[in-house]
């Protein structure tokens, strides 16, 4: 089944085993002792700005010196004044005493809560001998805007006249000879200016694989080396050119023939499309587009690309019909100045774009978000933050500023969340000391101009030429008169809901490990991590001095960076330098990168690692949980799980920070997410996720692969159904956070959405087997073996149908849980039951007399007993079998990434402690071991991604492989939970000669669970326990009957503080309260 514990410890947590009662937990004696209350929350965040839940809930944690604490009632006041609150009123609402053990999931039961109102609260408890509390440090919370009509600020288009004309200009893929794929294929197009020009820009295009290998101008050469795969486009500043004529020359091959076009008509071979602008002295603009008129050839010439060159004998191109490219567009600033009247009491500032921004007063940064707002499926909703900037506003005269750039919405694919333009909307509201009101608010009498964020995508990189940059332009007294009118868009049809969840924020900042210089003009930074984020550039130099920063997780033999594995990621960086004599810092805004090494080409004398610095970026949750093994392979292991997931929890979980992906896949996250929530606190961001994944649910109930899901990646997916253990996270992940925090609120925002998923694979599949509507049927993601998603002549590794079916059964069971949890008898039966015909369908279908199970794959075997689809009788023969296969190679596993998350619970449940330290220790491949004996700093996607033995396409910071790391936790350092939110604790190691110390820490809802546990030398076994107040542990000794089990230096069997309630061969469970234990086992 999909409980945590088994049946056994199951009735221990509930006190039905050993000739105990289910009625309430044994009376525990305790010393009586002020308990102290700490950690307060509110829907599980501290202090949020801009709640629109109007049934906020409560939590809290308890502390206190003595043992076995609990406490017997609660008290919440929640005031709309502090001064109230400190004078015990709650004016808005009063619990009253209320006898109860719970500390969250509180629901607020008070007046209706409005739109911006500020509430402040405090909790006091009771202990169990009915002693009283101090109450609680005054927290509070402040709700959003929770009508359309509290909206007055209007949405403004991030646009400009240039803008506008560029992205209406018409223009043509265009490609050449198809005789030689392989080959560079020549291109020239000659054209006339009518006057001299100050410069321009130019982008090329590609549709697949295409990598221009040099761009000329009248023999002048512009970029070379410039990938433009999967629509990644250049930005590259064109000469100063006098009136005439002229020729713009470029040379373009395939990477990979063979590889996937992702755009509507695909040229035979390759494909590449061509935008330039001519900026005249006059103010005049010229545009020229890739057309039919453009010359091609495979010559070998060497002085092709001279304007003299005669290609009379070139043929012409052949051409698409016309197509929009969407040109990219700066980065723009928006400024307004006003006058503050008076002393300002509280001031907050409601923002959000479809693209992203960044918002400064009076000079200053507001806030520490990065890339906000972050993404969402636009279509339904658009984030805002709200900022409170009080202490920023001045009283006479202010300047509100906002620099928007592509953010999401904008990014690869180029709009492929929504049409253009970016638009931003921002409405400041300040109340002063008089009591007046004032609101600042985007409207037409807005300016707007360009900034010198010349390109900012967050999968292509940023251009910033420092040149450009108008000092001060968000302080009082800048002159704008040359700046344009901001113009009013189109008011999205999308809602605007509050992001209360953690920002991105920068985290950490890593120093280079090395330096090396492996071509000239090139250095190569190395900061001995991958991770997601940026470089802050320290440089001096001449004005228009071009630095790039090149970015990769990998190396080539001969030292340069590769970005093979990119797949349409340029992830480049270019500043362009002012000339300050006193040096220079540069931080790209709208973009972000995955990578351990940095390339810098352009700077003007040699580096010191003083040059660079990594900003590591990632949603900022607090961390959770921290591993002691006494194995630093074991520990690596979880080590480069958490840096994997740091760099992937960017706003949402997404497969990886490198590619041009960066999506929510459900099946990635669904495999973590047991382990992500040890590692840090992921309730608030799961319910933050599961809107978005609710948002991009199909009208079918069917949920997407990935989630938010943007448009053009959608078109043509409904009709085909959802992935199984892709679409399943939409119920893994609130089942997931219901047992670590105890959530009811996430199952009850979701209950609809889950149920109509079920509801979705029975009407498609009416023999409880999952034969239909598997949409790209993945299977056991990344298994050894043929990946059958690529290679569909070949059988997959584990058969789908077989995978579908187990995942069906696993989301039954859990939405039957998550019924019960919430009150609905009534639909956990009918659940139940749907879980039995699919479990019955699935031995029926699957599993053999003799234990057989599909086509006797590791994940056939894990997944059946995982999810409970196996008989009792055949559960001991199944997991034989298994074992049978994972010594027959070795020891070694060939699941993926399905199969891996369960495997070393199957194990432990099966009694096979050895196979699974085996597993864990090894480092020949396939093995966690093997990418970290391969300088592995974060999990790969692949357990053979290693590019420089290989060079395949596997991204080297992909989580899904690190899901046993919730086993770490649950299994090695013994912290597990037996009731949801750790009311009820389980803490058993699983053990083995070779690993002599293990043990951890986990912040869970309920306060820090700790052990440390020594294997002697003399055979004894000690172990420390740290059991938070208002719980209750059942800890798990390795002890024969016989053994003589000591806690404080006293033998446990009279003891009136704890006892004993079960007695094994080879296992002592005892049952205690909360306090710090040490035991010892001799014996």
């Amino acid at each position: 089944m999909t409980s945590k514990i088994n049946r056994r410890e199951f009735l221990i947590a509930s006190g039905a085993a050993a000739g105990l009662t289910a009625v309430a937990p044994s009376p525990l004696r305790a010393k009586t002792a002020r308990v102290r209350v700490v950690g307060p929350k509110v829907d599980y965040i501290d202090r949020p700005l801009g709640l629109e839940n109007l049934r906020p809930c409560f939590s809290w944690r308890l502390e206190s010196d003595a043992r076995n604490v609990r406490q017997s009632a609660y008290r919440v006041l929640v005031a709309s004044s502090e001064s109230l609150l400190q004078r015990g009123q709650g004016d808005l609402w009063d619990s009253g005493k209320i006898s109860s053990r719970k500390s969250f999931g509180i629901a607020y039961k008070g007046q209706a809560l409005q739109s911006r109102q500020r509430c402040w609260w405090r909790v006091q408890v009771w202990d169990q001998a009915g002693q009283p509390s101090d109450p609680s440090v005054v927290s509070q919370w402040e709700m959003g805007l929770l009508s359309p009509g509290d909206w007055t600020a209007q949405w403004l288009a991030v646009d400009d006249a240039v803008s506008k004309a560029d992205r209406e200009t018409p223009m043509r893929w265009i490609w050449g000879s198809t005789t030689d794929d392989k080959a560079l294929h020549k291109i020239r197009y000659h054209f006339r200016l009518p006057a001299p020009t100050k410069g321009g820009v130019l982008f090329t295009y590609g549709r697949s694989y295409e990598n221009v290998t040099g761009i000329w101008v009248d023999g002048i050469p512009l970029g070379t080396e410039i990938p433009v795969q999967n629509l990644a486009r250049e930005h590259i500043a064109l000469p100063r050119l006098s009136a005439g004529e002229h020729c713009l020359a470029i040379e373009v091959g395939l990477k990979n023939p063979a590889a996937e076009v992702f755009v509507s008509q695909p040229p035979p071979a390759f494909g590449v499309a061509v935008f330039a602008r001519f900026d005249v002295e006059s103010g005049q603009r010229i545009r020229l587009t890739s057309g039919p008129e453009w010359k091609t050839s495979l010559t070998q010439e060497p002085d092709w690309y001279q304007r003299q060159y005669d290609d009379k004998a070139w043929s012409a191109v052949a051409s698409s019909s016309v197509e929009s490219m969407l040109i990219p567009d700066p980065a723009m600033y928006l400024r307004r100045e006003f006058t503050v009247g008076g002393t300002v009491v509280t001031a907050r500032l409601y923002a959000t774009a479809l693209g992203c921004y960044e918002a400064r007063l009076n000079g200053n940064r507001i806030g520490d978000a990065l890339l906000a707002p972050e993404v969402s499926q636009y279509g339904k909703r658009a984030l805002y933050r709200v900022y409170d900037v009080t202490d920023m506003l001045q009283t006479g005269r202010n300047v509100l500023g906002l620099t928007v750039g592509d953010g999401w919405y904008a990014s690869h694919p180029r709009y492929g969340w929504g049409l253009p333009p970016r638009r931003v909307i921002a409405q400041l509201e300040l109340t002063l000391a008089d009591g007046s009101r004032q609101a600042v608010v985007t409207s037409p009498d807005w300016h707007i101009s360009r900034s010198p964020i010349l390109q900012s995508e967050l999968c292509v990189g940023e251009l910033y030429d420092a040149r450009l940059e108008q000092s001060k332009w968000d302080t009082v007294g800048f002159d704008d008169s040359d700046w344009q009118k901001a113009e009013t868009a189109t008011r999205p049809s999308c809602s605007l809901v509050a992001q209360v969840s953690p920002p991105i924020r920068a985290t950490q900042i890593l120093k280079p490990q090395a330096i090396t210089n492996p071509v000239p003009g090139a250095y190569v930074f190395d900061f001995g991590q991958n991770f997601a984020g940026w470089c802050r550039l320290r440089v001096k130099g001449a004005a228009g001095t071009r630095i790039d920063l090149h970015f990769a997780e990998e190396l080539k033999p001969s030292g340069e960076i590769d970005q093979f594995v990119l797949l349409g990621g340029k992830a480049s960086d270019t500043y362009i330098l002012r000339g300050d004599p006193a040096g220079e810092t540069f931080e790209p805004h709208f973009t972000y990168h995955g990578f351990r090494y940095v390339q810098v080409t352009g700077l003007p004398v040699t580096p010191s690692k003083d040059a660079l610095d990594g900003i590591v970026i990632n949603s900022d949750l607090g961390v959770t949980g921290h591993l002691r093994i006494d194995n630093s392979l074991i520990e690596r292991i979880w080590r480069n799980t958490v840096w994997s997931q740091r760099s992937n929890f960017v706003g949402i979980p997404t497969d990886c920070p490198n590619r041009a992906e960066r999506m929510g896949y459900g099946g990635d996250a669904g495999v973590l997410w047991d382990a992500a929530a040890f590692n840090m606190d992921v309730a608030a961001f799961t319910r933050r996720q599961m809107d978005n994944v609710r948002d991009a649910q199909y009208s079918s109930g069917a949920f997407p692969v990935v989630a938010p899901i943007p448009t053009a990646l959608e078109l043509g997916q409904e009709p085909k159904g959802t992935a199984p253990a892709w679409g399943d996270g939409g119920v893994i992940l609130p089942w997931t956070s219901w047992r670590q925090y105890g959530d009811l609120e996430v199952i009850e925002q979701n209950w609809e959405a889950m149920n109509r998923y079920l509801q979705f694979i029975r009407e498609n599949n009416r023999d409880y087997i999952w034969r239909n509507k598997r949409g790209d049927d993945y299977g056991d993601w990344q298994a050894i073996g043929n990946n059958h998603f690529y290679h569909p002549d070949k059988p997959p590794t584990t058969p789908l149908d077989l995978i579908g079916t187990a995942y069906w059964a696993y989301s039954a069971n859990m939405l039957a849980e998550m019924a019960e949890a919430i009150g609905r008898p009534e639909d956990s039966s009918r659940l139940h039951t749907l879980y039995e015909r699919v479990r019955q369908a699935f031995n029926d279908a699957f599993v053999k007399p003799d234990g057989r199970i599909g086509n006797e794959s590791q994940t056939s075997y894990v997944l059946a007993l995982k999810f409970g689809l196996v008989s009792d009788h055949l559960r001991a023969a199944a997991a034989e079998r298994l074992v049978s296969d994972i010594r027959q190679r070795g020891i070694a596993l060939s699941t993926g990434i399905m199969g891996t998350r369960f495997i070393l619970d199957v194990l432990a449940e099966a009694g096979y402690n050895e196979i699974i330290y085996n597993l864990l220790l090894r480092t020949e491949h396939p093995s966690w071991g093997f990418m970290i004996a391969n300088g592995a700093t974060t999990m790969w996607e692949m357990w053979d991604g290693d590019l420089q033995h290989l060079h395949n396409e596997g991204s080297h910071n992909h989580y899904a492989l690190g899901s046993i790391c919730g086993f770490l936790f649950r299994r090695l350092a013994g912290i597990d939970a037996a009731t949801p939110g750790f009311e009820t604790i389980v803490v058993r190691p699983v053990l083995d000669p070779r690993v002599k110390k293990g043990g951890g820490d986990y912040d869970s809802v309920m306060g820090r669970v700790s052990t440390d546990w020594t294997q002697g030398s003399d055979g004894s076994f000690t172990l420390e326990a740290t059991i938070p107040a208002n719980t209750t542990a059942h800890i798990h000794l390795p002890a024969r009957r016989d053994s003589r089990i000591e806690e404080g230096g006293k033998e446990i069997s009279h003891r009136n503080d704890m006892r004993i309630v079960d007695r094994l061969d080879h296992e002592a469970v005892i049952e205690l309260g909360s306090g710090s234990y040490r035991f010892i086992v001799r014996g």
